[in-house]
């Protein structure tokens, strides 16, 4: 076998010379305008991060209804619902839909209303539902016009959470996007968790402000009542486990009435997984909601990951040539990793300051790696099973052929 790659190797060395390097075959165009468009997008969203600047004044802030589905969350909702419903803002009622829990969840929630009146709880009892449907029973309820999102697991940076978000939505604005960050915890597993965060906080919110909006997240989004009750995703993907949130931005968000809110005290800070088979989970439910983006959607995360993917592989090829044919190949492969260390350089740090995510920069490199293998495993594998929207559910849905 060695033999025959050394033949092969020698042949393709012979050959160098004789190659007319003005030609260019199909394969290599397609490659350099992978490659260009990759570098475009991602300058692009760059400068915009860059570009982002706070605004002089935020709109006056109108009635807020403030959205929270539970499922089995007595201990996360004792320790995060107060900083929720002590936000300074004067019109606000918080929503809580206790779905079908088994704990003390509502007994909880019983004891804050007799601190807050502005919580209201909506009760399902039951044995089998969704966070679709408990969310769109919590919308339904709203009184009014302006939704805000989160999660039971999450906590906001500020008393100002809630006045914040609201501010950004103007006569023109519809949508409003946030972020929501992980907290920073010791382990390989939690850098992995908050990089893939903050590069999927990079692209949607870089690609809102170049004006393709295309999904927000639950833990902390903004919209008016009215967007929901048109919007036909609800109905379109009920059985899609995920994508109560980003589906629904991906078919009504547009240039015009989308803003996006990367003010530090709007931040909406979230628990992550413990456990890297319940982190795997959780993305494969929520790869579900990728396959419903709209074909201009999939085809710009397309020109973004599959060079970033293909990058490693040929980085391994690299290596692995090195082992047959001599140590100058681990060269080539340790300038495309520089190369795309660079570029992180280059690209992450504004996000990083606005998430507050500056500690990851000496670990890019790694974990860009490691969510390129997680990506690759993720495309290559059919779900069979996916598991419901939260891990305290015990059962599994099957996808539907």
């Amino acid at each position: 076998m060695d033999i025959l790659l050394s033949n092969y190797y020698t042949l393709f060395l012979i050959s160098l010379p004789s190659r007319n390097y003005y030609e260019i075959t199909g394969g290599e165009f397609a490659i350099a305008l992978l490659v260009a468009i990759y570098l475009m997008m991602t300058l692009y969203i760059t400068v915009r991060w860059l570009n982002y600047r706070s605004p002089r004044t935020l709109a006056k802030p109108g009635p807020v209804s403030i959205v929270i589905c539970a499922h089995n969350e007595a201990e996360n909702l004792q320790n995060n619902l107060p900083w929720v419903l002590a936000q300074q803002y004067n019109n606000l009622e918080v929503i809580v839909v206790n779905d079908r829990s088994t704990d003390h969840t509502l007994q909880v929630l019983k004891n804050l209303q007799a601190k807050f009146d502005r919580l209201r709880v909506i009760n399902i009892e039951g044995t089998t539902g969704s966070k679709k449907q408990a969310l769109h029973e919590g919308i339904l309820a709203a009184t009014h016009n302006i939704i805000l999102l989160t999660d039971a697991d999450c906590k906001p940076q500020s008393p100002y959470w809630a006045r914040t978000m609201a501010g950004f939505m103007d006569d023109q604005t519809d949508i409003v996007l946030g972020f929501s960050p992980y907290y920073n915890q010791p382990g390989l597993l939690n850098k992995l968790i908050r990089y893939e965060t903050l590069i999927t906080a990079h692209l949607y919110g870089g690609l809102a402000m170049m004006g393709l909006p295309y999904m927000g997240v639950g833990r902390n989004l903004a919209y008016r009542k009215q967007v929901y009750l048109n919007s036909t995703a609800k109905e379109k993907y009920a059985s899609t486990l995920s994508g109560d949130d980003d589906l629904l931005v991906n078919e009504m968000a547009t240039r015009k009435n989308t803003r996006v809110c990367a003010e530090n005290e709007a931040l909406m800070w979230s628990i992550p997984k413990k456990s890297w088979t319940d982190w795997w989970h959780q993305k494969r439910r929520h790869t579900q909601a990728g396959k419903h983006y709209r074909l201009v959607t999939q085809a710009i995360l397309t020109f973004i990951y599959l060079p970033q993917i293909a990058l490693y592989f040929v980085v391994l090829g690299l290596l692995f040539a090195s082992v047959l044919f001599g140590t100058t190949f681990i060269w080539f492969a340790l300038g495309l990793l520089v190369l795309r260390f660079l570029i992180l350089l280059v690209a992450l740090p504004a996000t990083m300051n606005a998430l507050e995510q500056a500690s990851l920069l000496p670990f890019v490199l790694i974990c860009d790696f490691l969510m390129s293998v997680f990506l690759f495993s993720l495309g290559c594998l059919s779900a069979i099973k996916v598991s419901t929207w939260s891990n305290n559910h015990h059962h599994n849905v099957r996808k539907k052929i």
